[in-house]
């Protein structure tokens, strides 16, 4: 997953997880109004003083949000995340935390997860809450 935040009219650009300047400025908050009305148009939505927010999924399955004044109080904000064709296996999530292993993670759930009764609170980012779920149903 790569994942795009616009503030302002120069942004980072995060790929493979790692921050990188992009070679492009927009020259104002206008010229972004314009740019995330024609990502989100197409998709039958709207953004704008009446409706300033705007949460969709793109063609290719990439998610896309955005924030513009009144509730942006320094301009618009717009956050594009990209996910990879190839889904990452369970190994390869763990292989991204150094020193855990898959069978670490399971040791400890499996001390935690008691068949006859089952209560469990998730808390944290949801997409770390979903691996946690896939890693059980694993």
């Amino acid at each position: 997953m790569c994942q795009h935040c616009l503030s302002g009219p120069r942004f980072p650009l995060e790929q493979k997880g790692q921050l990188s300047r992009a070679n492009v400025a927009f020259e104002n908050d206008e010229h972004v109004l314009r740019i995330l009305d024609r990502i989100v148009a197409p998709l039958g939505r709207r953004v704008d003083e009446s409706s300033p927010t705007v949460d969709a999924r793109l063609p290719d399955g990439s998610r896309v949000n955005a924030v513009i004044r009144p509730i942006a109080l320094c301009g618009p904000t717009i956050t594009i995340r990209k996910f990879s064709k190839k889904p990452l296996t369970i190994d390869e999530v763990f292989a991204k935390i150094d020193g855990v292993t898959a069978e670490d993670i399971l040791r400890v759930a499996g001390g935690i997860i008691k068949p006859e009764r089952l209560h469990m609170a998730l808390v944290g980012p949801y997409g770390n809450r979903e691996k946690f779920l896939q890693l059980l149903r694993w």
